[in-house]
């Protein structure tokens, strides 16, 4: 009688630490390093700002962002004035696990892209 009940406690045991279910507000972390003048939203950004460019662009593709951040990464400054080359910047956003995929997915020029870290 106390194997089955023992057993069943452990298989509960490891369903829960093993479960990585997303919380309310949870979500996937993406990174998209930035470009000179290639990005999609590039035309945008002295507008409306970069978060609101990035922000919209995301959205009119049917991805809400969570959270945004930009970090500066000093190992990602090409010094060179082609479109393709990175600034440093880096744009971080926080979306939905059903959202990450689709961002994933988005069709951005070919030499850059979104990736979840």
């Amino acid at each position: 009688m106390k194997t089955p009940l023992l057993l069943s406690l452990l298989a509960a045991s490891f369903l829960f630490f093993a479960c990585k279910c997303e919380e309310p507000g949870e979500g996937f972390t993406h990174f998209y390093t930035e470009t000179q003048c290639a990005d999609p939203w590039a035309g945008e950004v002295n507008t409306v700002g970069l978060e609101n460019a990035i922000t919209t662009y995301l959205a009119d593709s049917g991805i809400q962002v969570l959270d945004f951040r930009e970090v500066m990464d000093s190992t990602k400054i090409s010094f060179c004035q082609a479109c393709i080359c990175g600034t440093g910047r880096t744009m971080e956003v926080k979306v939905s696990s059903a959202d990450g995929l689709k961002l994933e997915n988005l069709v951005v020029p070919d030499y850059n892209q979104w990736t979840r870290y």
